[in-house]
């Protein structure tokens, strides 16, 4: 049996990783594809596959990504499944099976993509270097509250000759208890 399997995270935009995408590709070579919508690291269909799927089974799936968060991650799961006389085709790699020229290939490719990721950290810290030679780049998100919200806030504490606990204005002002202590501090 031939299983597809596409993946995407919740709330993840619609691009070339989309969910739609990753089936077009996938329903034409396998018998079954199971589609997952993810929240982070929860897999809980990709582990039900991996305890379904038997020797002699195909595993399909567009990139590594989908079914490893890092390259070492995916290189185990692949020797495992390997082992366990399951064929993995990772469709922008190659077919993965138990023939030595796939276990030599598989460590080049496996290379390749690791980097692939470290050349596109790399343009992406070029990138965020160039930038913040702008004055108005600023790097991270935006502050929920301003200066002045916080300063009101920090007035209203006891220790600032209000007559407030920092629970009490955490709650009143929706600040939190951290955010309080490190602008009083």
């Amino acid at each position: 049996m031939i299983y597809g399997y596409a993946k995407i995270i919740k709330g993840q935009s619609l691009n070339i990783n989309s969910m739609e995408r990753q089936v077009i590709e996938l329903i034409t070579i396998c018998d079954e594809v199971i589609e997952e919508y993810t929240i982070k690291d929860n897999k809980p269909l990709f582990e039900g596959l991996l305890k379904k799927i038997r020797a002699g089974d195909t595993l399909v799936v567009t990139k590594i990504s989908k079914m490893a968060k890092t390259i070492k991650e995916g290189n185990n799961l692949i020797k495992e499944l390997i082992n366990k006389g399951i064929k993995i085709n990772i469709l922008n790699l190659g077919l993965f099976d138990d023939t030595a020229a796939t276990k030599e290939i598989k460590d080049i490719l496996i290379s390749f993509v690791e980097f692939e990721k470290d050349i596109f950290l790399e343009k992406t810290m070029e990138g965020k270097f160039i930038a913040s030679k702008n004055d108005d780049f600023k790097c991270g998100r935006k502050p929920k509250f301003d200066n002045k919200e916080i300063e009101h806030a920090l007035s209203l504490l006891t220790s600032n000759g209000g007559c407030r606990s920092y629970k009490q204005v955490s709650k009143d002002t929706g600040i939190s208890l951290s955010t309080l202590y490190r602008f009083n501090y």
